[in-house]
C-alpha cells in the first residue's frame, strides 16, 4: 500500500515544515478578506490548520485520482511544492479568500441588478444542465427538481448580495433581484426599515 508514503517523505516533511514556520503570518497575512469598510483583516473561514489538513488529504488521497503536486523526490524538491502552493494560494485568493466566502457569489449584475437567479448559472450558463465528461460520469448527481439549498457564505463587500439560495420553480416562479443600492437599514422611517436576511 501507498498510504503514508508521500506524507512521509522527505519532500512532503520539508514542505510542511517550511508552512508551519510561517504559519502565524498565513493566517495574519495571508489569509485576510477585505470587510465593506476596506479594512483587511483574517478571514473566519480559511485558517491555516485546515489548510495543512486539506492539503495532506488532496497530496495523499485526492479526488477522482487526481493529487495535489507537492514537489519532486530530489535536494530541495520540496521548492517546487511550495511554488505550487502560492500559486494555488494566488488563485484562492482571487476567486474566494479576499471574500471570506467559499461558496460561489451572486457578481453578474443585470440591468445593475443582481438577480437572486444567479444561484441557477451566472454569465448565461444553467447549472443543472452541466454534465460530467464520460471520465468524470461516475461523479455526476442526478437533477433534483425539489431539492432547496442555501449557501452558508457570501461576499462581504458593500452591498453584496446575501448567498445564494436555489429552491424549485414549483414554489419559487419568480426569484426577483438585489438591489444593491437599495437602503434598507432605516430605522428612523415610519414604519421603520431594516434588514434581516442580509446584513
Amino acid at each position: 500500500s501507498e498510504a503514508g508514503l508521500v506524507l512521509n517523505s522527505d519532500t512532503f516533511v520539508n514542505l510542511a515544515q517550511a508552512l508551519d514556520d510561517s504559519k502565524g503570518d498565513i493566517d495574519s497575512k495571508l489569509f485576510l478578506y477585505l470587510t465593506p469598510d476596506y479594512q483587511w483583516i483574517p478571514s473566519t473561514v480559511y485558517r491555516y490548520d485546515d489548510f495543512l489538513e486539506s492539503l495532506k488529504i488532496m497530496s495523499e488521497i485526492g479526488v477522482a485520482e487526481k493529487l495535489f503536486y507537492t514537489g519532486e523526490n530530489v535536494d530541495n524538491g520540496y521548492i517546487y511544492g511550495l511554488i505550487n502552493v502560492a500559486a494555488f494560494l494566488a488563485q484562492s485568493m482571487k476567486e474566494t479568500i479576499q471574500y471570506d466566502a467559499c461558496d460561489e457569489n451572486s457578481w453578474d449584475l443585470i440591468g445593475g441588478k443582481y438577480p437572486l437567479s444567479n444561484a441557477c448559472g451566472q454569465l448565461g450558463q444553467s447549472y443543472q444542465d452541466y454534465h460530467c465528461s464520460d471520465e468524470e460520469k461516475h461523479m455526476e448527481c442526478p437533477v433534483d427538481p425539489n431539492m432547496s439549498i442555501t449557501a452558508v457564505t457570501h461576499a462581504k463587500w458593500y452591498g453584496a448580495p446575501g448567498p445564494l439560495f436555489c429552491g424549485p420553480k414549483t414554489e419559487y416562479s419568480f426569484t426577483g433581484i438585489w438591489d444593491h443600492l437599495y437602503e434598507c437599514n432605516r430605522p428612523w422611517a415610519n414604519p421603520p426599515e431594516t434588514c434581516s436576511v442580509y446584513e
